[in-house]
């Protein structure tokens, strides 16, 4: 076998792309069971980077999933909060995003 970027880069990509679906999943989960309640904030950027040892982009990554499922909205310089309703979650005014 050749050693090559492809072979490095290949791996790396993949598992990233896992990480932001996981980190996802796991809020999502949180979300639907109540542990995370309509209006409370979630853990920072930074702390959700820490929690599950990933890149900046990762975490934002997976912020705006949840976000374009309606789950979350964020303000920025305030924070990333729950939806008032899971199960509504088309309801307008909750995907509010300040980039």
């Amino acid at each position: 076998m050749r050693k090559g970027a492809g072979i490095m880069a290949t791996p790396a990509g993949g598992a990233e792309r896992l990480r932001y679906r996981r980190i996802a999943a796991e809020l999502r989960q949180q979300i639907r069971a109540g542990t995370l309640l309509p209006g409370s904030r979630l853990p920072s950027v930074r702390e959700l980077m820490a929690a599950h040892g990933v890149a900046m982009a990762t975490v934002r990554h997976a912020l705006q999933v949840l976000i374009a499922e309606q789950l979350i909205h964020s303000a920025q310089g305030v924070g990333t909060f729950v939806g008032s309703s899971p199960a509504s979650s088309g309801a307008a005014g909750h995907a509010e995003v300040s980039a």
